[in-house]
């Protein structure tokens, strides 16, 4: 007993070191993506953790591949991602993740009920022309179900946006590249974003898609 208590004070100082050091982790990741609520899902093994959201998006006005539009849209699930189309990496993924979730919401008879709403972040240099030959080339058909959509304006209207959906973007002058924040944004039929699907890991895309396609199920059901 007496070596057991001895030993009590380090363990015990020890685990409050862990549980310290855990609560500054996750404060640092959450405010790092703009995001002051805890996660829905967490685990250190979760390769795209949810973070739930429950705030009012006000409507704003913005240039897109369909025209001017008002976004989020009413009545829709919108899901926004952040991305543009000479990105080296990680846009392509999110692009073949949102054409997984759209060709699974049409084979449920559901595809109708959701817009992906693309935020260009790279305003300085894109353009419709390349914009609609990559949602082309990606969805492997016509866009006339306007089921995906590329929103591209200046940079005063775009950072109004970027702000609400708590995007960062940054251009490198040197490579032309930019460093911007990655993932789904997903905001109800009323305008409220609900979920943030923040990927760790983009080595698993299919697991990334079942968690939106379950996400957008549960919000079709409400």
């Amino acid at each position: 007993m007496k070596l057991k208590l001895s030993f009590f004070p380090h363990y015990f100082i020890l685990g409050a070191l862990f549980i310290a050091l855990f609560s500054l982790s996750s404060a640092i990741y959450s405010y790092y993506y703009g995001i002051g609520l805890g996660p829905k899902e967490w685990s250190f093994l979760d390769p795209s953790p949810v973070y739930v959201i429950n705030r009012l998006m006000y409507p704003i006005r913005v240039n897109s591949t369909i025209g001017l539009i008002e976004i989020p849209l009413e009545g829709k699930i919108n899901v926004f991602v952040p991305q543009y189309v000479n990105c080296p990496d990680i846009c392509h993924i999110e692009t073949a993740i949102m054409v997984t979730v759209m060709r699974e919401l049409e084979v449920k008879g559901l595809l109708d009920k959701v817009v992906w709403i693309t935020i260009d972040v790279n305003p300085w240099s894109s353009n419709f022309t390349i914009v609609k030959k990559y949602m082309r080339e990606s969805l492997g058909r016509d866009l006339a179900d306007k089921s995906w959509i590329w929103v591209l304006d200046d940079t005063k209207i775009i950072d109004i946006l970027w702000k609400q959906l708590d995007i960062r973007a940054e251009r490198d002058n040197k490579t032309g590249l930019i460093g911007h924040k990655a993932g789904f944004i997903v905001a109800d039929q009323r305008g409220y974003i609900r979920y943030y699907v923040i990927p760790r890991d983009w080595s698993k895309p299919n697991i990334v898609a079942e968690k939106i396609i379950q996400l957008l199920l549960d919000l079709g059901k409400e």
